[in-house]
């Protein structure tokens, strides 16, 4: 069933009657590590991590315990590739990362 506290707020039709993403696999379904393997593509949606056109549970709001994506820049390659530091090592952070190797 669908919980319509989470549902895409937005949903968009496709061309044959059905819905944008009908058929793509769940996250959950995916292998291991997906998000670190060459091509996966990071796109930079804002300064804030809290989330706004997706479902977040209001009792986050505040919540130091909930977890947050944080990268250690000294020993994830994750961040260097997402940093992209330029010749004096600072970070230009482009909007657009597509991994060009398995991390």
């Amino acid at each position: 069933t669908i919980d319509r506290e989470k549902r895409d707020v937005f949903p968009k039709t496709d061309l044959m009657g059905g819905y944008i993403g009908d058929g793509v696999p769940l996250c959950a379904d995916l292998p291991a590590k997906m998000h670190l393997r060459k091509g996966a593509t990071y796109l930079v949606l804002g300064s804030n991590s809290k989330l706004e056109q997706q479902w977040e549970d209001p009792s986050w709001e505040g919540d130091i315990t909930v977890p947050r994506l944080e990268l250690d820049s000294i020993s994830s390659p994750l961040h260097d590739k997402l940093c992209a530091p330029n010749a004096d090592g600072t970070c230009t952070y482009p909007g657009k990362v597509v991994l060009d190797e398995n991390l």
